[in-house]
């Protein structure tokens, strides 16, 4: 299968990850019985197996497996998957609202993911070790500081 079609299909299952997430987040806020149902609880799983499998060989066939922000993907769709299983869980002892937090922290989670696709910027993890540095040639240049013009003198004497 060509990269761009393994490519595709990985961004088709991130979305589908989303989309399911927000589902599920609003039938937990409006207490939707379809939230417990088998086909809802298994679908995530899929998703993300089939997002991170994509994942895998997509940052094989790349050679990118040394980069920071593939890395910071990997370990923020866990932490995703980390708020996920305890909002969403069936028979949980936590009260509605704070699973409801959680699931709001989850999808500032998939927000952060999208950051980091967006800009091949790992945000919040450091290289991994042995990574080749980036090339500075590639970089975005720093803004120049900003220059404030002098006080004005005083003429009070």
């Amino acid at each position: 299968m060509p990269y761009i079609a393994i490519k595709h299909l990985h961004v088709t299952f991130a979305a589908l990850s989303l989309i399911i997430f927000i589902i599920r987040g609003v039938w937990l806020a409006t207490d939707n019985q379809k939230l417990h149902s088998k086909f809802f609880r298994v679908l995530p799983h899929v998703a993300y197996t089939l997002l991170l499998l994509c994942g895998i060989v997509l940052a094989t066939l790349s050679g990118q497996w040394d980069q920071g922000w593939v890395w910071t993907k990997i370990i923020l769709l866990l932490v995703v998957v980390g708020f996920g299983v305890p909002a969403f869980k069936r028979d949980s002892t936590i009260p509605r609202s704070r699973r409801i937090s959680l699931w709001g922290l989850g999808l500032l989670v998939f927000i952060m993911i999208f950051a980091v696709v967006a800009y091949h910027h790992a945000m919040i993890a450091p290289p991994p070790p042995g990574a080749v540095p980036a090339d500075p040639s590639t970089q975005v240049p720093a803004a120049p500081a900003a220059t404030l013009p002098a006080p004005p003198s005083s003429d009070y004497k």
